[in-house]
């Protein structure tokens, strides 16, 4: 397994190469790394594309200047101009002062913007003209008032098909053809399930340190359970899995078994949690088959596949709104009357 040396061995955001997939893409990354300005990072969610833009910043030359991340999803038009580009005093009401956007103030660094297809069009249509010039207005400026160039690179990210989103007009086809010069596709996990074994060995690694100060040792056998699933949630499902298994068999182990044995990881602790996965799909999606006379419509499967989607997120999210806006790539506004149509309001 080729690992990133740089970085420490209780990093749980350090970048685990463990196959083909993810070493042709650590190579695209370093290449780009040197000299792409506008960088975009397709797939699924919980892939690794924060990571990806993380370490694409870390091996270029803008490394010791600002890396930012910036969400859009629940600001308004106006405010969303403003944070971006900033304004200058009494461009709207309650501008009482000059502001400097973050794209002004990551001069020399690189912004991360994980969620493009949830970006509104009038700022796409801004974003399209900085992303050609460099250059841009801020909220209120006269139009013949340029600002100083900045040099700060962009890394767009869309757990979405850009081309369907262009096809959809969700996003506009001349901000996708501006951004898509340089693309880096992650395939979900369960296409490259040679990387599970480096994953579960490295969280458990990382987890263990942190949480108890003790080695984890995953068994062969729980690393081949562990590649019998398909892990819907890709990489970031698969962390929180290792990471509540190792705080559950912690506490059942207790202090004295801990010191003597350390840790371990069995298929004895993973098939469970992995056949309570797999019989709740199964058995919530089959419910609705069990007979010809009640076999559901085409429609009817479709809208009760979607319930049982948002349940399932909103369930590991905790309920968080914002956690469950970015993990299912919607909008706060499409959450709410996803919500309200299935009869929960909150």
């Amino acid at each position: 397994m080729s690992e990133i040396p740089s970085l420490k061995e209780t990093d749980a955001s350090r970048i685990i190469i463990g196959g083909k997939a993810m070493r042709q893409i650590y190579c695209t990354i370093s290449k780009y790394a040197k000299f792409a300005d506008t960088i975009l990072l397709v797939g699924e969610t919980g892939v690794g594309k924060d990571l990806i833009a993380h370490e694409i910043h870390r091996l270029s030359d803008r490394k010791d200047n600002l890396f930012k991340l910036v969400s859009l999803s629940a600001l308004s038009n106006t405010l969303l101009e403003s944070e971006l580009f900033g304004h200058v005093k009494g461009a709207f009401t309650g501008a009482d002062k000059d502001k400097t956007g973050v794209i002004e103030a990551a001069d020399g660094g690189t912004l991360y913007f994980p969620e493009i297809s949830e970006i509104p069009q009038s700022i796409q249509l801004k974003l399209l003209d900085f992303t050609q010039y460099r250059m841009f207005n801020k909220v209120g400026q006269d139009h013949w008032e340029r600002t100083k160039r900045v040099d700060v690179r962009l890394i767009f990210a869309t757990n979405e098909d850009p081309e369907e989103c262009v096809r959809i007009k969700k996003l506009r086809e001349d901000f996708y053809y501006r951004i898509n010069k340089y693309i880096i596709s992650i395939p979900p996990l369960r296409e490259r399930r040679e990387e599970i074994g480096p994953l579960a060995e490295h969280f458990a690694k990382v987890y263990g340190k942190r949480l108890f100060r003790k080695e984890v040792n995953i068994s062969r056998e729980a690393i081949e359970l562990l590649k019998q699933y398909h892990w819907p949630g890709n990489v970031r499902e698969l962390e929180g899995m290792i990471e509540r298994e190792i705080i559950t068999l912690s506490t059942e182990l207790g202090e004295d078994k801990k010191k003597k044995n350390g840790i371990s990881l069995d298929v004895k602790h993973l098939e469970l949690l992995k056949n309570r996965n797999i019989n709740r799909e199964s058995h919530r999606l089959s419910i609705h088959f069990s007979s010809s006379e009640d076999f559901p419509s085409w429609k009817a499967y479709l809208r009760e596949c979607k319930r049982l989607y948002f349940e399932e997120v909103l369930r590991r999210t905790g309920g968080d709104r914002s956690e469950t806006v970015r993990m299912a790539g919607l909008s706060e506004r499409g959450l709410r009357y996803i919500l309200r149509d299935f009869g929960n309001s909150e």
